[in-house]
This record gives structure tokens, C-alpha cells and sequence, in this order.
């Protein structure tokens, strides 16, 4: 595993070199998130040039440097929310300038509007209070693809562990098909549309419903590699190592409990 990696973590860029700018980078966006001017800031710190350390960033690490940095700037923002802060607050102290701008991709990456996320921890701490929550939901009909969940020793069977099929390396938005487990094991998805995805996790306290519109740092994982799908074949069973995740992956901009809700059973493919 590259250096930027922890001890158990399921995260690795491709080279040394690779896993030095990466620590780099999300030490850097963590540190001054607020006060970095997008992309061509970061990269000026680091002393390379924009176009490069994007190509480097998405190639280490299989996300996006600016779509990172916009997840983490979400991060800040439902944390903000939960806490009190109104929607105004919330956008400039999470680094956006534009209020009508940042509603309008808060909607559409995490799922709601900023003000109806606010508002959401009572609706999701009865969702968990009741029989729903606890159970693994069956998957949608049609094939499915199944998918081994490896928790990291010593994290504990206590945690929701939402798996999910992404078009890219960032969690936003729902996911083309996607399922929730209690713990490690097996569970499975629905196959998705032809095309290559990321198989993304995020795990979560079974219990806590803060943690689960706005996962702390942070356990996470991914398939170790993008996954394809051609001519109605499905790859599996895939496996997704959960553990402590680096500073330079991006955190879980879906609200997952509201996808969970929303749906009867497992997520289903394309809705």
C-alpha cells in the first residue's frame, strides 16, 4: 500500500510518489478547505501546475481533485446545518460564494434541499427506531450482482454499512444501484445499466442518525478497482474492504439514510 494509506485502510494510490501528493493534497484541503480558491489554489501551493496535479490527484486516487474539494466544502456544510446554522450560514462558511448556486448542488448531490437536510435528524431517528432500519433490504428484481463487505478489525459489527454503484470516484447524488448491510458479510445489488462504475462504502454507527446524514471521519471503502459491465455480464462476487480513510478521500456527499427511506426495499437501478 502507498504511504498515504492507514493502518487497515483499504485505500492506496498507485505509486509512492502518487501517495506522497495525495497526503499532500488532502492535508492541505483539510487544513484550509475554506480558504482555498478552488483548484488552481491547491495547486499552487503544492507547486504544480493545475492541468498536471489534476491529471496526478484523479489518477492516484480515482477521484476528481475540484469534485473532491467540493465534497469536503458538502462535508463542512451538513455538519453546519445539523448544528443550527441557516442555510446562508452554512453555504459562505462552507466556502461558497453564490447562495442560489450552492442550494441548487446541495439538492442535487446530497439528495434534499440545505434547508430540509436540517431538518431531517428527527424523521431518520424514527426511521431507526423502527423495524426497517435493521434489516438488510431484499434486492430490486432482476440480476443482481453480490458483494462481500470486509470491516476492518477491531471497528466492531455495530456499524450500517451503505454499498453503493457510482458513475465516478465521489459519492454524491443517489447511486445507480446500491443496497445497506448491519456489519460485514454479503449482500447484494442490483446490476446496473452497461457502463464502468466505482463501488463505493461508507459505515457508519448503527444507531447514530448524525453520523449518518454526515459520516464523521471517516470509514469508507472501495472495490479495489473500477468495475465494468459489458453485453448483460456481471462481475462478482465484488469485495469492498471498509477501514479508516486518508485525508485525500472524499467524503460521502449522499445523504444515505434518505435514500434508504425513500425506497421500499433495496436502491433500485437507474431511478
Amino acid at each position: 500500500m502507498g504511504a498515504a494509506d492507514p493502518a487497515g485502510s483499504p485505500w492506496s494510490a498507485t505509486s509512492a510518489h502518487g501517495a506522497r501528493v495525495a497526503d499532500r493534497v488532502g492535508g492541505l484541503i483539510d487544513a484550509h478547505l475554506t480558504e482555498l480558491d478552488g483548484v488552481h489554489a491547491v495547486a499552487e501551493a503544492v507547486g504544480y501546475s493545475p492541468f498536471h496535479l489534476m491529471r496526478l490527484f484523479e489518477r492516484e486516487t480515482g477521484a476528481g481533485l475540484g469534485a473532491t474539494i467540493t465534497a469536503r466544502r458538502f462535508e463542512l456544510a451538513k455538519g453546519l446545518l445539523l448544528a443550527g446554522a441557516s442555510v446562508t450560514e452554512a453555504c459562505h462558511e462552507s466556502g461558497f460564494s453564490s447562495l442560489g448556486t450552492f442550494s441548487r448542488r446541495f439538492r442535487s448531490e446530497v439528495g434534499v434541499s440545505p434547508s430540509a437536510f436540517a431538518g431531517l435528524r428527527g424523521p431518520v431517528e424514527d426511521w431507526l427506531a423502527g423495524p426497517g432500519a435493521a434489516a438488510t433490504p431484499a434486492p430490486p428484481p432482476g440480476p443482481t450482482v453480490p458483494v462481500i463487505v470486509e470491516v476492518a478489525e477491531g471497528l466492531g459489527d455495530d456499524l450500517d454499512v451503505y454499498v453503493g454503484f457510482y458513475p465516478g470516484g465521489v459519492a454524491s447524488a443517489a447511486p445507480v444501484s446500491g443496497n445497506r448491510r448491519r456489519g460485514p458479510g454479503a449482500v447484494l445489488l442490483g446490476r446496473p445499466p452497461d457502463g464502468t462504475y466505482r463501488l463505493l462504502a461508507s459505515a457508519v454507527p448503527a444507531s447514530d442518525a448524525a453520523a449518518m446524514l454526515a459520516p464523521p471521519r471517516f470509514l469508507a471503502g472501495r472495490a479495489p478497482a473500477p468495475v465494468q459491465f459489458t453485453r448483460g455480464a456481471a462481475p462478482g462476487p465484488l469485495h469492498v474492504p471498509v477501514g479508516p480513510a486518508p485525508l485525500w478521500v472524499p467524503p460521502v456527499v449522499t445523504a444515505l439514510p434518505v435514500v434508504a427511506m425513500r425506497r421500499d426495499g433495496a436502491w433500485g437501478v437507474g431511478r
